[in-house]
C-alpha cells in the first residue's frame, strides 16, 4: 500500500527522474519489492507505459484526454493522501481512473470572453463602452453556436472599418442589440446598467425559455413603465445583480467592466475555481493592476478573462485545465 512505500519513493524521487505522482500510478500492477534499484525502474517504466496504453484503448470508449487523466489521478492521490494511505493501489488506481475519464468527457470548455488593454491593465472600476459589451455578447454566442463572427451593420455610425463592426453587425441578426431613433448606435458611449442588463436577457431567451412578464421588482427608482423593468425585474429574479443599499438600481447609470463579469459569468453559470486560480496564478491571464484578490471581483474576471476546461456540479465549478 502507499503508507509503506512512502519513505521508499521520497528518497528515490531524487534519483530518479519520474513525477512522483506518475510514480505512484506506476506501482499499481508492478512487482515492486523495494530491494534491487535497477529492476525497480525498469518495472515502474513499464508499469507506467503499461497505463498508458491501457488508457489510450479507452480513450475511445469515454473520450477522455489521457495525460490529462494520468495528471488528475495522480493529484487526487497526492492531494488525499490521508484518505488512500492504508487501501491498496489495486482498489484505488481504477475507481479515480474511471472517475476522472468520465468527468473530463462531460467537462466543457469556457473560452475567455473579455480580455484586457495593450498596456497590461483590465481597469475593473472603469466604464464599458456599447461595442466592447457588443463583442461580449458576439463572442458568447459564436462560442456556443460553433459561428464565426461575421455580419453587416446598418447603423449609420458604425463603419466597415472599426474593430466592432463585425460584433456588432453580428449581433443585429440575433435582436440581442438596439440602436436610437436616429439609426445610430453610438459604440463609444458607455453602456448602462439597464442596457446591460436588457442585452444579457436578449442573449439568454436565445438558448433557455425567459419569460419575463411574470416578475416584479421593488427598486425605488425603476417604475412599472421603464423601458426596461420586465428585463430588470427578471435579471433580479434570476439572481444576476443586485441594486444597491439606499434601495435603488440607477438603471441610467454606467455599468463597470467588474459589473460586466459579474453579470455575464452568472448568466451563463460560470463559478471561478478559487483553488485552481490561487495555485495556477502565474499560469493565467495576468493584469497589472490586478495582482492579487484584493478586488472583489478578482475571482469573476479570472473566470471570464481565461479560457479553461471545467466540470460544474451543484453550484461550483471546478477547473480541469
Amino acid at each position: 500500500n502507499i503508507k509503506n512505500y512512502r519513505k521508499h519513493i521520497n528518497r528515490r524521487f531524487k534519483l530518479f527522474s519520474i513525477d512522483i505522482e506518475l510514480f505512484l500510478i506506476g506501482l499499481c500492477g508492478m512487482k515492486f519489492d523495494g530491494e534491487d534499484w535497477e529492476n525497480d525502474k525498469l518495472d515502474i517504466e513499464k508499469s507506467i507505459e503499461h497505463h498508458k496504453s491501457v488508457l489510450e484503448y479507452d480513450k475511445k470508449e469515454f473520450g477522455a484526454n489521457v495525460e490529462e487523466t494520468i495528471d488528475n489521478v495522480a493529484k487526487d492521490i497526492v492531494d488525499n493522501y490521508d484518505e488512500y494511505q492504508n487501501k491498496s493501489l489495486f482498489e484505488i488506481i481504477p475507481k479515480l481512473v474511471t472517475k476522472y475519464m468520465k468527468t473530463h468527457n462531460d467537462s466543457v470548455e469556457h473560452k475567455a470572453y473579455i480580455f484586457g488593454y495593450n498596456d497590461g491593465t483590465f481597469r475593473p472600476d472603469n466604464n464599458m463602452s456599447r461595442a466592447e459589451a457588443a463583442a461580449i455578447f458576439a463572442r458568447l454566442i459564436s462560442e456556443q453556436k460553433g459561428e464565426k463572427i461575421s455580419g453587416k451593420s446598418n447603423f449609420n455610425d458604425v463603419s466597415k472599418s472599426e474593430w466592432y463592426s463585425d460584433y456588432i453587425g453580428y449581433l443585429s441578426k440575433y435582436g440581442i442589440i438596439k440602436g436610437y431613433a436616429d439609426n445610430t448606435f453610438r459604440p463609444n458611449d458607455n453602456v448602462t446598467r439597464a442596457e446591460f442588463v436588457a442585452m444579457t436577457v436578449r442573449f439568454n431567451s436565445l438558448f433557455n425559455d425567459v419569460k419575463k412578464g411574470s416578475y416584479t421588482v421593488k427598486y425605488t427608482d425603476v417604475a412599472t413603465n421603464y423601458w426596461a423593468y420586465s428585463d430588470v425585474a427578471y435579471a433580479k429574479h434570476a439572481g444576476w445583480l443586485n441594486g444597491y443599499a439606499d434601495g435603488t438600481f440607477k438603471g441610467d447609470n454606467a455599468i463597470t467592466r467588474a459589473e460586466v463579469v459579474t453579470v455575464v459569468n452568472k448568466a451563463t453559470g460560470r463559478i471561478a475555481d478559487e483553488g485552481y486560480i490561487n495555485k495556477n496564478l502565474s499560469l493565467l491571464n495576468k493584469f497589472t493592476d490586478l495582482k492579487n484578490n484584493s478586488h472583489w471581483a478578482f475571482y469573476a474576471i479570472e473566470e471570464a478573462s481565461n479560457t479553461h476546461i471545467a466540470n460544474s456540479a451543484n453550484n461550483t465549478e471546478t477547473w480541469v485545465k
